[in-house]
């Protein structure tokens, strides 16, 4: 093999690279931003889990298991998460924090 068929050879490579790395950085940006958005409607699509308000009050063992499958979720934003919360509240499992003003 040639030296300038090598050369263009690794010139190819790099190019490819180059494309590839700029595809991949634009992908995960277009991402970023999708979840800045609509952290709700990304977290329902991805992980499958409901996000409306139950029909019928949780249980303790229930709300401590939505309140660990929604962490990522505000509580503002999740009426499945703010049900929880106001059920371990109530059931002085959970004590709102008294520092803060919402």
């Amino acid at each position: 093999m040639s030296a300038p068929v090598a050369w263009s050879l690794v010139a190819g490579f790099a190019v490819i690279f180059v494309v590839v790395a700029l595809l991949m950085l634009r992908a995960d940006r277009e991402e970023v931003r999708a979840a800045r958005e609509a952290p709700t409607q990304r977290l329902r699509t991805v992980i499958g889990w409901q996000h409306e308000a139950p029909a019928e009050p949780f249980t303790v063992p229930q709300a401590h298991r939505v309140m660990q499958q929604h962490r990522m979720c505000l509580r503002e934003d999740c009426a499945r998460k703010s049900e929880a919360y106001w059920t371990l509240v109530e059931a002085r499992r959970l004590r709102p924090d008294s520092g803060r003003t919402y």
